[in-house]
């Protein structure tokens, strides 16, 4: 995403959010569109339910959610 810089520049929460969750042994953090919206995938579903209860612990303020595409 090309963006991706632009809105990490503008928003240093953005960047923020974004370390934390590399520091969490998440390497691929992406965003989605414009942002501010971050996102990762996972190999299986249990290691992303495991990933997902520290987040929810960690980020009380955020909006988080686990999808499927299956």
């Amino acid at each position: 995403n090309r963006l991706s810089g632009t809105v990490m520049n503008a928003y240093s929460f953005v960047s923020d959010i974004k370390t934390e969750l590399n520091s969490f042994g998440l390497k691929y953090v992406h965003m989605s569109g414009s942002g501010p919206t971050l996102f990762t995938v996972f190999k299986t579903r249990a290691e992303a339910e495991k990933i997902f209860k520290k987040l929810l612990k960690r980020f009380k303020k955020l909006k988080i959610s686990l999808t499927s595409s299956a």
